[in-house]
């Protein structure tokens, strides 16, 4: 059996598939505008929708948005993946806005990703594995198809601000203004890295942060 996880890092805007605790997909996707937070959490997914409808949300900004079937003004695009209540994983009919910081919570993908994921997952936690099956969606394209998966996948959804690239760090976007002390919160992560950051001055680390941002 194998292991599989995906994490949502919100700053950075990358949606990372991992199996048996190693990386091996990583998208990038929009997230939630300041206004509509895409919520940090666990949550997981068990169903994935192809040629999905698009009901408007119990939302003030839907008010006036009528459901849209399953075709390419579809704002899910050519599949959704939901993750429990308010929000999923689906492709989108603004592709532009992938990157940034954009959707009302969800998290959108380039079509083209939002497929490869959705379809890796299928043909590894399902019986629905025929190759195809992918014609048959784009075919029927006015049509949704449901497919349930055999076990609940895990989806992390995180706010890291920091990474270390090539023995540098590398600092996202507060989009949500969530930091108030950048270089304490730095140290304070690289603590958790299991850097020793005794001898780590603020001063330079501010340097840092001024310089990455």
């Amino acid at each position: 059996s194998q292991d599989v996880k995906i994490i949502v890092n919100i700053p950075s805007k990358t949606l990372t598939l991992y199996q048996n605790g190693e990386a091996i997909k990583e998208f990038p996707i929009a997230v939630g505008q300041p206004g509509f937070k895409t919520p940090v959490g666990e949550r997981s997914l068990n169903q994935i929708v192809w040629n999905p409808w698009w009901i408007p949300p119990n939302s003030a900004w839907a008010k006036n948005d009528k459901p849209t079937p399953p075709g390419p003004y579809n704002p899910l695009g050519p599949v959704k993946m939901k993750l429990g209540t308010g929000i999923m994983m689906h492709g989108t009919s603004n592709e532009n806005s992938v990157g940034t910081a954009a959707s009302h919570g969800c998290l959108r993908m380039y079509n083209k990703d939002a497929a490869a994921l959705a379809w890796w997952i299928q043909t590894h936690f399902s019986n629905e594995k025929d190759p195809s099956l992918k014609a048959k969606y784009q075919k029927n394209s006015k049509t949704s198809f449901y497919v349930n998966l055999s076990k609940p996948i895990p989806v992390e959804l995180r706010y890291d601000l920091f990474k270390i690239v090539d023995g540098k760090v590398r600092v996202h976007p507060d989009i949500y203004w969530k930091v108030g002390n950048k270089a304490k919160a730095l140290s304070q992560w690289l603590q958790s890295q299991g850097y020793d950051v005794s001898n780590i001055d603020e001063k330079n680390l501010e340097k840092t942060l001024k310089a990455s941002a």
